[in-house]
């Protein structure tokens, strides 16, 4: 009687195991700003670098005068916008580190932001929200990163 072998028994167990987990496409977008820029109330934001295997989002934003950064979140397609459970542990501004905020963002900037490792791996349908102060105002700019089935659906 012929018997698996031990090797062909653990790879099945890991991809059977790996299959459940939420295991997902690799994501990665890499591009010029112009592209895709999602705009709303005079702020617009366009998501440039994104790697799932990478802990960062880099985006290009203008703001208007005034506008502070308060915090970004990658968010569940089921969230509320700015609401998300994975919040930013850093951001860099024009190569200046920011581990607090808020910081001023008025005008045209380029940003990346840091974010615990393994935030990609909780949904397939994520999107990266950007909470701001405009003049007082508060304001939410969501852009998506992946679609439901985990590839690109940035623009969208």
């Amino acid at each position: 009687m012929r018997r698996p072998s031990y090797i062909a028994v653990a790879a099945a167990v890991v991809l059977s195991a790996a299959s459940g987990a939420g295991c997902h496409y690799q994501v990665a977008i890499d591009r010029k700003p112009g592209a895709a820029p999602r705009c709303t109330d005079g702020v617009c934001l366009e998501v440039v670098t994104f790697y799932t295997n990478r802990k960062t989002v880099g985006v290009w934003m203008h703001a208007p005068p005034s506008t502070r950064l308060i915090n970004a979140r990658v968010a569940a397609g089921d969230s509320p916008a700015c609401q998300g459970r994975f919040p930013t542990e850093w951001v860099d501004v024009d190569g200046d580190l920011h581990r607090q905020g808020p910081v001023d963002v008025s005008g045209g900037h380029g940003l990346v932001f840091g974010f615990p490792a393994n935030t990609w791996m909780s949904h397939a349908d994520r999107f990266f929200d950007v909470e701001l102060d405009v003049a007082g105002a508060p304001r939410c700019v969501r852009a998506r990163l992946t679609n439901a089935e985990g590839r690109v659906a940035v623009g969208s």
